[in-house]
């Protein structure tokens, strides 16, 4: 390539001189500017739609006044029965049997 030509040319240009440009991956480095930007403008309208979308539409139809309140009336309950104390008392608890007699441990022995 020339002196001239390489203070001007274009990475891409440098990278693919004597290649196939027609391959593909020549034409997608030279466009990728292009399609980042595309990508970019794309991805901020979803974002904007998805989150301006549901303010907008409060704006345009505000909700329903809330329906009034019912009134609440509270009734007083009768005072509860008196306990009565002359009832039998609780059987008394059952007995915990004593605890099982341990067996002594023998050790294994080693046959190899």
């Amino acid at each position: 390539m020339d002196a001239q030509k390489i203070l001007t040319a274009d990475l891409d240009d440098l990278v693919f001189e004597g290649r196939n440009k027609s391959y593909g991956a020549y034409f997608l480095r030279k466009n990728y500017s292009k399609h980042l930007m595309w990508a970019l403008l794309i991805s901020l309208g979803i974002y904007l739609m998805g989150f301006g979308g549901p303010y907008i539409y409060a704006l345009m139809n505000p909700p329903a006044p809330p329906a009034p309140k019912k009134k609440i009336t509270v009734t007083d309950l009768s005072p509860a029965p008196p306990i009565d104390e002359s009832k039998t008392p609780p059987p008394p608890p059952p007995q915990i049997p004593p605890p099982p007699t341990t067996l002594i441990f023998t050790p294994l022995i080693k046959t190899y």
